[in-house]
């Protein structure tokens, strides 16, 4: 069993104190897979009842118990039935509040579940969440507060463990997040930038040749730079790799660089090799409009390059046997 308790003092109540606590029967299995995702559902009830106790003006509870427990035997029936979305909304006009006072909102209640033990992929602290699409202001209004930090603080560039440790989060509940966002087609993952990383293009590079994919580019670019306080972040970037002009036209659909075109883009995809690492590629490409962290991102999310991982081995001889060939080659 786990619970939220609730603690509020006012000389109104008996004994001037009131005292609840939401709890959730559960078994140990299902503890284990979702135990964060069943705490913030506590919580965000406990704190919605304490909200509402508080704005009318300690009187809630008392006045509204047949609607609380309606709320109760529809939050009950769809975690039995283990529906992914709760959605409970019982309209204001059914609430009694003394003096005429409403509550600022209608009481309505939204979770989603995810069960992160289906995941296909799975997310790992050393990957790199990157938007793939905007998320609607429609849409932020059912998040949790932690959750719209943690969606704020996606930058394209932070890798999970970073992000957790930047918002000194439990890493659990930022893969929950970040797992969410995934399966919606908000975000895709890729692996942390480095300038010493290597990068080669892939066969399905030449699937690009005659289609036209810099105005995707270019799109996939401007969500990941003008998304929450990405634009602030990516700033110097933005000074190095465009002009004043450009930069102005960042927020207009009409944005596409004057040294960038299709034939362009893909000229620079090709010249990704196993021979050079990111930094040697630069030092003899020409990338004028391209922000190198997303130009890569999006090669990985298109699967027109991949990362080349080199390793290091050491040769150790064998004693027992001197005769040639007898060596052996330890990998790292």
């Amino acid at each position: 069993m786990m619970g939220f308790p609730i603690h509020l003092k006012n000389p109104n109540y008996e004994r001037a104190k009131f005292q609840f606590n939401f709890c959730l029967m559960i078994s140990d299995q299902e503890y284990d897979k979702n135990s964060t995702i069943y705490e913030i559902l506590l919580k965000k009830i406990a704190k919605t009842f304490e909200s509402l106790e508080i704005d009318a003006e300690y009187e809630f509870m008392k006045k509204n118990r047949s609607l609380i427990f309606q709320f109760i035997d529809k939050l009950h029936y769809s975690l039995v039935e283990k529906h992914q979305t709760i959605s409970i909304f019982i309209d204001e006009k059914f609430l009694i509040f003394p003096n005429d006072k409403k509550p600022i909102d209608n009481f309505s209640f939204f979770f989603k579940f995810i069960d992160f033990s289906k995941a296909k992929n799975e997310i790992l602290p050393h990957q790199v969440p990157v938007w793939i699409r905007y998320i609607e202001d429609n849409d932020l209004k059912y998040f949790e507060n932690g959750v719209k930090r943690v969606i704020q603080e996606i930058d394209g560039v932070s890798y999970v463990k970073k992000i957790a440790s930047r918002m000194k989060y439990d890493i659990n509940f930022i893969i929950f997040v970040i797992y969410n966002l995934t399966i919606s087609d908000c975000i895709s993952m890729v692996d942390i930038f480095q300038f010493t990383n290597i990068y080669k293009a892939t066969s399905l590079l030449k699937t690009y040749y005659s289609k036209t994919f810099c105005h995707e580019f270019m799109n996939f670019c401007k969500i990941n730079v003008n998304l929450f306080n990405n634009r602030i972040r990516y700033k110097p970037l933005l000074e190095t790799y465009m002009n004043q002009e450009e930069m102005n036209l960042l927020d207009s659909e009409l944005f596409i660089s004057n040294e960038l075109n299709d034939q362009f883009l893909f000229s620079l995809y090709c010249e990704l090799t196993n021979s050079a690492n990111v930094t040697e590629f630069l030092s003899k490409v020409r990338t004028d409009g391209v922000i190198i962290y997303l130009f890569i991102a999006f090669g990985i999310i298109k699967k027109i390059i991949r990362r080349v991982h080199i390793y290091a081995y050491i040769k150790k001889e064998n004693k027992d046997n001197k005769d040639e060939g007898s060596s052996e080659y330890y990998f790292y």
